[in-house]
C-alpha cells in the first residue's frame, strides 16, 4: 500500500526532531544503546604537590680580590677552577722603589751599627782614662751622648723596617673563605694598579643551589622544605635538598616579583660545575598512600565539598572532608570509603 504524500510531508519529519530532541536532552529512543559514562572511584594513591623552578650551582659567598698598591707580581698563585683554603695567599705585589730603599736601609744600617761600635769602644777607653786621671769626666759625658744618640738612631731604623715588613706583608692577599678561584685575571710578573681586580673567589660553607621563583609561591614556601633537583628537565634521578633561606628579591631590580631561594643539598654535588644550571621541584606535600578522588568531581555546595556517588541503582550526593592533594587530586579524609564509584553532578536524575 503507497504512503500518502501527506504522511511523508508531516509525520516523518516530526518524527526525526523527536529522535534528535531525545538524543538532546539525553532520552534515547527504546532499543538504543546509551554510552555510559567512564567509571571512576575514590582510590588509594600517591599525591605530589611540587613548585617547579630552575636554579644554579652557586656559592654563599663571593670576593673580587684586589691590589693593595701599585706594583709588580712578584706572586700570583690563583687558578681559575682551583680549590682555595681560608688565609691562603694568593698574590703579592712587590713595590720595586720600596726594594731600592730597602737596600738603601740595609746599607746605612750597616754604618749605625759599625759607628755604634765604635763609639762603645771609645767610651770603655775614654772611661779608663778619666780613671787613671787622664781625661775629665765632661769628655767621657760627651761620647756617652754621642753613643747614646747613635743607638736611637738604630731603634727608629728598626721600627721603620718593622713598618715596611707589615706593609710589605699587607701587599700579600690572602684567601677570605674557603671556596674556588672562580676567576684569574693576571700572572706573574705583569705590573698592576692599585685597586685593580687580579682574581674573583666564591665559596661559603657548601656549594649551594640559588633560584628565583614567582613571587605568589612565596607563602607555598618554608626553610627546610624537601627539594629534588636533577641536572635534566626529564631526570627523575633526583638529588635532594633543603630550603636554606627564602628573600623577598629587592623592588627594582632584574627580578623584581621573585624570590630568592637558596638550597643547600643532602646529595652529593661534588661533580656539579659552579653556574650550572639545574631543575628543581620544591615539594609542598608529597604522601604514598591516602585516599584520593578526582578533583573535577568535587563540586563545592554551601561551603561543603561534596561529590555524587553511583551505588548502581542511585545517585546520591555524599558530603566529604577534604586536606589539600595536588594538581589532579584531592585527597579525602572522610564521608567515602576505598572503590566507590564517583560520577559528576547529575541532571534530571541522570548522571551527567
Amino acid at each position: 500500500m503507497p504512503v500518502p504524500r501527506t504522511f511523508k510531508l508531516v509525520v516523518l519529519p516530526l518524527a526525526a526532531l523527536a529522535i534528535g530532541a531525545a538524543a538532546y536532552f539525553g532520552m534515547a529512543p527504546a532499543g538504543a544503546v546509551v554510552q555510559a559514562e567512564p567509571a571512576q572511584h575514590a582510590s588509594r594513591g600517591a599525591i605530589r604537590d611540587v613548585i617547579t623552578g630552575k636554579g644554579v650551582v652557586s656559592y654563599e659567598h663571593q670576593a673580587d680580590l684586589k691590589s693593595p698598591r701599585s706594583g709588580r707580581l712578584d706572586q700570583f698563585l690563583a687558578v681559575e677552577g682551583a680549590p682555595v683554603r681560608a688565609g691562603q695567599p694568593l698574590f703579592h705585589v712587590a713595590d720595586p722603589q720600596g726594594d731600592v730603599d730597602a737596600a738603601t736601609r740595609a746599607a746605612e744600617r750597616s754604618k749605625v751599627m759599625a759607628r755604634i761600635k765604635a763609639l762603645q769602644h771609645e767610651v770603655d777607653v775614654l772611661a779608663r782614662l778619666r780613671d787613671a786621671g787622664g781625661v775629665s769626666e765632661d769628655e767621657v759625658a760627651q761620647k756617652r751622648l754621642e753613643l747614646e744618640l747613635a743607638q736611637r738612631d738604630l731603634e727608629i731604623a728598626v721600627q721603620d723596617d718593622t713598618r715596611r715588613v707589615n706593609a710589605n706583608e699587607l701587599a700579600t692577599v690572602r684567601v677570605p673563605f674557603d671556596g674556588v678561584v672562580m676567576s684569574a685575571t693576571a700572572a706573574p710578573g705583569q705590573w698592576v694598579g692599585a685597586g685593580e681586580t687580579l682574581a674573583t673567589v666564591a665559596g661559603g660553607s657548601s656549594r649551594d643551589i640559588v633560584a628565583y621563583l614567582d613571587a605568589t609561591d612565596m607563602a607555598r614556601l618554608k626553610p627546610g622544605q624537601a627539594v629534588d633537583f636533577s641536572d635534566e628537565p626529564d631526570n627523575t634521578n633526583f638529588r635532594h635538598g633543603r630550603v636554606k633561606s627564602i628573600s623577598q628579591v629587592v623592588a627594582g631590580s632584574q627580578r623584581q616579583n621573585s624570590v630568592k631561594v637558596v638550597v643547600q643539598p643532602t646529595s652529593d654535588v661534588g661533580d656539579l660545575r659552579y653556574s650550572q644550571q639545574l631543575y628543581l621541584e620544591f615539594i609542598v606535600r608529597d604522601s604514598a598512600d591516602v585516599l584520593r578522588v578526582p578533583k573535577d568531581l568535587v563540586r563545592v555546595v554551601q561551603g561543603r565539598s561534596v561529590v555524587y556517588v553511583d551505588d548502581g541503582k542511585t545517585v546520591s550526593a555524599r558530603t566529604i572532608e577534604t586536606a589539600p592533594g595536588d594538581r589532579n587530586f584531592e585527597v579525602v579524609t572522610a564521608g567515602i570509603g576505598v572503590n566507590e564509584r564517583l560520577v559528576r553532578q547529575p541532571v534530571d536524575g541522570r548522571p551527567r
